[in-house]
């Protein structure tokens, strides 16, 4: 019983905490609403939640779960977040120059990026969720290792209460180093396209035409930028670092949408090569590949 209890609180935080985590990480103005709530949860007396959830569901199953969820809860949150803050923005930026479906780029570079930080949070939660739902079935439960505890408190029975406490830390211990042996490290196949690409070639009078473009962070980067490609046409943009070259290129990619004048262009994609490598590490060579052009077969 008090195994069960505890996969369910554990399940049912990582259902609820996953995406929260998801959401708060990806967006400030939901971080900060999320944030002050999940810390309120945190900040709470575990005693608290035990007395708010026999109010609610009384005595039996329930409420452990209850209070197991909202004790290991604030951290699944928190550290689904920093996961999500630390994903490499570089290989964001590669897969939208690219125009990578969003959904690729949750399934192979976010969830990838945030798997250690869910397995080290199950780890770190994992002596605590023991014993949280312990707890709930000493005070509230009908059934489980807490529950004999308090029983065998109220018959005055010290063996028992000795025997189910060296039996808990003997369980507790083996759960814990169980969870501690978890590891796993994500492995991906690109299945190979049947689809022919559908990429047309460009017109012979294709064109990239830049007129008055400008762009400002805390200070003006670029200001009133003139030129014009043709197809076939060569052109360096040469200056100091820190002038504004790399803002031109993201502004041309689509990447940076927010600038003022204009670009026209008949091209379908422009995109460009980095000075560093923008590589996904747990895919292989040829996986990468892939990722930005699923029209290649092994045999390409």
């Amino acid at each position: 019983s008090t195994i069960t209890k505890t996969f369910t609180g554990l399940g049912i935080s990582l259902i609820i905490g996953i995406p929260l985590g998801l959401i708060s990480g990806l967006h400030k103005k939901a971080d900060k609403l999320i944030r002050p709530f999940v810390m309120v949860i945190q900040g709470a007396p575990v005693i608290s939640y035990i007395v708010i959830a026999m109010m609610w569901f009384g005595l039996g199953f329930y409420t452990p779960v209850f209070v197991s969820v909202l004790v290991i809860l604030p951290a699944i949150i928190f550290n689904i977040s920093t996961g999500i803050s630390n994903t490499d923005s570089k290989l964001i930026e590669m897969a939208k120059i690219y125009r990578v479906d969003e959904k690729k780029i949750y399934k192979y570079i976010y969830f990838p990026s945030i798997l250690p930080f869910i397995i080290s949070t199950i780890k770190i939660i994992s002596g605590s969720l023991w014993r949280s739902v312990v707890v709930g079935e000493f005070l509230s439960g009908s059934k489980g290792l807490g529950y004999g505890i308090s029983l065998a408190k109220t018959t005055l029975n010290t063996e028992y209460v000795f025997a189910y406490t060296v039996f808990l830390i003997i369980t507790g211990t083996i759960f814990e180093k169980t969870i501690l042996k978890i590891t796993y490290s994500p492995k991906f196949k690109f299945k190979d396209s049947n689809s022919e690409t559908n990429v047309s070639a460009e017109k012979n009078n294709a064109f990239l035409d830049v007129k008055n473009l400008s762009k400002k962070f805390d200070k003006v980067i670029i200001k009133n930028i003139n030129f014009n490609i043709k197809k076939g046409q060569s052109v360096s943009l040469i200056g100091e670092s820190g002038c504004g070259k790399t803002t031109i290129l993201k502004i041309l990619s689509g990447i940076i949408k927010d600038y003022t004048g204009t670009v026209e262009n008949t091209f379908k994609r422009i995109s460009y090569i980095f000075q560093d490598d923008r590589l996904i590490p747990w895919l292989n060579v040829s996986d990468n590949i892939k990722f930005v052009n699923p029209y290649l077969s092994e045999n390409a």
